[in-house]
This record gives structure tokens, C-alpha cells and sequence, in this order.
């Protein structure tokens, strides 16, 4: 479960950690990000020694930040409570990716009220990646 141990839906913001994957080519590392977050049941768990394993392969490519870009652990920042402020993993390889943020909720027109780069571009570019 998440923290609160309820459904929470909100807008997070993350920040792009590494690039070391053929989804990520369309982002910089640096990039923040504003994307849909909605779980009640889902955090991103892992042991001290796991993520300085994921950490030191450029496995994780993105992290739940405050306003200031920082990784939070702060549940107003970090909704579902993941370790290390975790948002996105990719496979050793990088041809697979696993993470939290819903980037597939997001189309031209909504959420005009909040500011912030809502469009990750994962899933052009991995159609682009696998017709090529």
C-alpha cells in the first residue's frame, strides 16, 4: 500500500536522473517533469544496498522532487511513499523501463491549469525505437 493507504490521485513532479535508456532519448537528465501519480496500492520498495546497486548502473532514470528539485520523501511530493523518492527504474539493459507516474494519462489539452512539461514522450518514442 501506499502511505496514506488510500486511493491518492495528484500531479508530481520528477526530475530526470539518466537517460540510459532508448525510451529516454526525446528528455534530458535534469529535465523536470509534471505527471498524473494515482495509486492506492504501489510504492516502489528496495533496501539501502538494492538502490546503490540501481543507482550505480544509471538504473534509476527518475525521482519524485519537491518544487525546489530535490528528492522528497514528503508524501505532498511523493504520494505513494516509494524508497529513495524512486519514480522510474529501467532493466540493466535499458530496454525496459517500470515506473509509477502515469505518463500514458497525459494528451495535448489537459491539466492547462497546472504548469510544467506534462509530455514525457516515452511512448512516441519507443514506437519510433521498434518500427526503425
Amino acid at each position: 500500500y501506499n502511505e496514506d493507504k488510500q486511493n491518492v490521485a495528484k500531479m508530481v513532479e520528477t526530475r530526470i536522473d539518466n537517460v540510459n535508456s532508448t525510451w529516454l532519448s526525446g528528455v534530458q537528465v535534469g529535465d523536470n517533469q509534471v505527471l498524473r501519480d494515482e495509486n492506492g496500492e504501489g510504492k516502489f520498495v528496495v533496501t539501502d544496498e538494492e538502490f546503490e546497486v540501481l543507482r550505480n548502473n544509471g538504473q534509476i532514470f527518475s525521482q519524485y522532487v519537491d518544487f525546489t528539485g530535490q528528492p522528497s520523501m514528503d508524501s505532498k511530493y511523493n504520494p505513494n511513499g516509494s524508497y529513495h523518492a524512486i519514480e522510474g527504474i529501467t532493466s540493466a539493459n535499458g530496454q525496459i523501463i517500470g515506473k509509477m507516474g502515469h505518463s500514458e494519462r497525459y494528451e495535448t489539452g489537459l491539466f492547462q491549469n497546472i504548469p510544467g512539461n506534462k509530455d514525457q514522450g516515452l511512448f512516441a518514442l519507443a514506437v519510433r525505437y521498434f518500427t526503425e
